[in-house]
């Protein structure tokens, strides 16, 4: 697979795939996907709260 950038990232995404039964597909763009929705909260909450809920 060519996204992952080395062989270390492509054992632990195996180790995951292996632990919840599914591809290595799957769980890089699980995994980026979360990352990517995790960036988005957390830029919200500090964007409201560096309003001061205005």
């Amino acid at each position: 697979m060519n996204l992952l950038n080395g062989f270390d990232s492509y054992m632990i995404y195996k180790l995951l795939a292996n632990l919840f039964h599914t591809s290595i597909e799957q769980i890089y763009w699980s995994l980026t996907i979360g990352g990517l929705i995790v960036v988005v909260i957390i830029f919200a909450i500090y964007y409201l709260v560096g309003r001061g809920f205005k």
